[in-house]
């Protein structure tokens, strides 16, 4: 599990210009997941966004205090230059109940395919959530599959680690 958390984390850091650039290149597909995300969370909310890597969704919910946790510390350098209203710590989301606080939402937008233990970081979410949190997680479908890959031969969307592909079901 160390030895994946490490891999994902050195590459992200080695990776952090091209894949924001990759992200603006890509930046409608970013700006419409954001707006599905932002149709769920009310404004003025606590919100925590697991994976955040440059803030730019937390920043885009407008949260009254907003937190945003990644292990890719240029990511997060980023994020702290960008938006000093939020706050922003890097650590993996199966360290996230070290936070010692609870959420009214809490993001996992194109997060749960790097976690090399599932149940193990969705236990840790557990300790930032109180009776009424929504989790809001956003993934690609398995359909997704062949066209991403294929985006990423043609460079149209950058290369990440390999992923898990997780079924529905898992999650629930």
């Amino acid at each position: 599990e160390h030895r994946h958390r490490q891999a994902i984390k050195n590459f992200g850091e080695a990776n952090h210009a091209r894949l924001q650039r990759s992200r603006r290149r890509n930046r409608y597909f970013h700006r419409y997941l954001t707006k599905v995300v932002r149709h769920q969370v009310l404004p003025g909310a606590r919100v925590l966004d697991i994976g955040c890597a440059s803030g730019d969704m937390l920043a885009a919910l407008n949260p009254a205090y907003g937190v945003g946790i990644d292990i890719n510390g240029a990511a997060i350098a980023d994020a702290r230059k960008n938006y000093s209203s939020l706050t922003f710590h890097e650590m993996a989301a199966e360290d996230v109940g070290k936070l010692h606080e609870t959420f009214d939402y809490v993001i996992l937008s194109g997060v749960l395919p790097q976690l090399y233990d599932l149940h193990t970081a969705l236990e840790a979410i557990r300790l930032v959530c109180h009776d009424r949190t929504r989790i809001i997680v956003t993934t690609f479908s398995r359909l997704w599959q062949p066209l991403i890959r294929s985006g990423e031969l043609l460079r149209w969307k950058a290369r990440v680690p390999d992923e898990s592909w997780i079924p529905p079901t898992e999650v629930q």
